[in-house]
């Protein structure tokens, strides 16, 4: 699979889960075939550990933006030390920090125009 291929299932999965991941296992509890389901993308089992590393940094973000030094540190903690490994995981990891921080951006943006629409109307 492609860089471009790979970056963008990933975010794909990330935006899917924002939107829809809590809705989404209740959904499933009351009709696991709900369309919207099927629809979700899944990542490949060499993606599926990137993806963990950055749902892990972000539950334990400690500003707007995940840091080299925090990433450096979970890399580190893993015990992955081939540099080229290290530096596929940094890229894939902040391209999902900038798509989730992208995804928030544009959920304030919406919830802040709602108010103001509400108000006026």
């Amino acid at each position: 699979m492609g860089d471009r291929r790979r970056r963008g299932k990933l975010i794909d999965v990330l935006i899917w889960e924002l939107d829809w991941g809590k809705d989404a296992e209740r959904i499933a509890k009351i009709n696991p075939d709900a369309a919207f389901l099927k629809r979700a993308p899944v990542l490949d089992e060499s993606l599926q550990y990137i993806y963990a590393a950055f749902t892990e940094l972000h539950d334990a973000r400690t500003g707007p933006r995940l840091l080299l030094t925090e990433i450096i540190a979970w890399l580190d903690l893993q015990g992955i030390t081939d540099a080229e490994v290290r530096r596929e995981y940094y890229t894939l990891i902040s391209i999902l920090d900038e798509a989730w921080r992208n995804w928030a951006e544009k959920k304030h943006a919406d919830t802040v125009n709602a108010g103001i629409e509400g108000q006026m109307g």
